[in-house]
């Protein structure tokens, strides 16, 4: 599996846990790219010695965004882990980061970002979760994992460091694994 950041790594132990425990099908890195815009060509004659010829030339280039994650839920995962946008219940502000959103044929896409984003690529992600919810009526859940983490549960292989295999530094406090958390849901 081929990750771009450490932080999409700490993700993919979050869904590889719940995965194994029932609550997700399946989940990819990096599904299919939404399309969001075709590029602008320009159409123009180019005259040459004996004769006119058309030429064309890529003004701006087309728009494609990908997803770090698709996630397939299984329906014991409903109301624990994610929520539908499209049915009666309240999504608040607060809960955000405890349910991710999820369509109807229970598919989560997810944008992972870091605490602390050098680059501000969180605000290009932001654009992008707009346009695809306008062209594709599908939402993009940004996630950040030590956020997403200390809302829900932290995977037992993040709770290790990678190099020295000693007890990782983490900052938010409780720090809950999954059978706790889903203990104090029910």
């Amino acid at each position: 599996m081929k990750l771009d950041s450490n932080e999409e790594l700490y993700f993919s132990w979050y869904l590889y846990e719940l995965k194994i425990n029932g609550f997700i099908e399946y989940y990819k890195p990096h599904p299919e790219s939404f399309k969001l815009s075709d590029p602008i060509v320009n159409s123009y004659i180019k005259k040459l010695k004996t004769k006119d010829k058309n030429e064309t030339e890529e003004v701006l280039k087309g728009h494609l965004y990908t997803t770090d994650f698709i996630i397939k839920w299984t329906e014991k995962a409903r109301n624990l882990f994610f929520k539908e946008l499209n049915n009666n219940s309240k999504i608040k502000e607060s809960n955000y980061q405890q349910f991710l959103i999820a369509s109807d044929s229970l598919i989560s896409y997810i944008e992972v970002k870091p605490i602390f984003d050098q680059n501000n690529m969180t605000r290009l992600a932001k654009i992008n979760q707009k346009w695809v919810w306008e062209k594709h009526n599908i939402f993009i859940n940004i996630v950040i994992p030590d956020k997403h983490f200390s809302k829900t549960f932290t995977p037992a292989k993040y709770m290790i460091t990678n190099i020295s295999g000693k007890s990782r530094k983490i900052r938010y406090k409780p720090i809950k694994t999954l059978k706790e958390f889903i203990n104090e849901r029910l």
